[in-house]
């Protein structure tokens, strides 16, 4: 059933949006897609923000409390990753962290097998890939709406 409801998520982002635009845009992408998300999930499914550790090394380091403003920026700029979960399962579906992974300079990429696009289920760690979720549901919500929606 999981594999079913993700195919149908991954086709309608599918429709909007590229691998290449998907990187580096968790939070927008996640936020658009989590009423389609809802509705496909049958409302079993949350946003998350969080930290994503590979091999031991933090990727993503998320700290509520620490937002930072680059010099005439505006801006939040805080390092997070954010992706959508089932919280009856844990059933991660992230749509973005290949995406981003594979466009970041000087990140060995080699360890994600070609085509991988998306990971769901337990398919992150099994590449060893860890989400460990700081923020999720409601509170999640609530700090991508005080910090990044204007």
């Amino acid at each position: 059933m999981r594999n079913m409801q993700k195919a149908q998520l991954v086709n309608a982002v599918s429709q909007v949006w590229t691998p290449d635009q998907l990187a580096g845009q968790c939070i927008a992408v996640n936020m658009k897609c989590l009423d389609t998300a809802k509705n496909i999930f049958e409302g079993d499914i949350e946003l998350v923000l969080g930290r994503v550790i590979i091999s031991e090394d933090e990727i993503f380091s998320f700290e509520p409390d620490v937002v930072r403003h680059h010099h005439g920026d505006d801006r939040p700029r805080v390092n997070v990753h954010c992706w959508l979960r089932c919280p009856s399962d844990e059933f991660i579906i992230d749509l973005t962290l290949v995406p981003t992974l594979r466009d970041k300079n000087g990140f060995d990429d080699s360890f994600i097998p070609e085509g991988y696009v998306f990971l769901s289920g337990r398919s992150g760690e099994q590449l060893g890939i860890s989400h460990v979720a700081v923020l999720s549901g409601q509170a999640a919500y609530d700090y991508v709406h005080a910090h990044f929606v204007r």
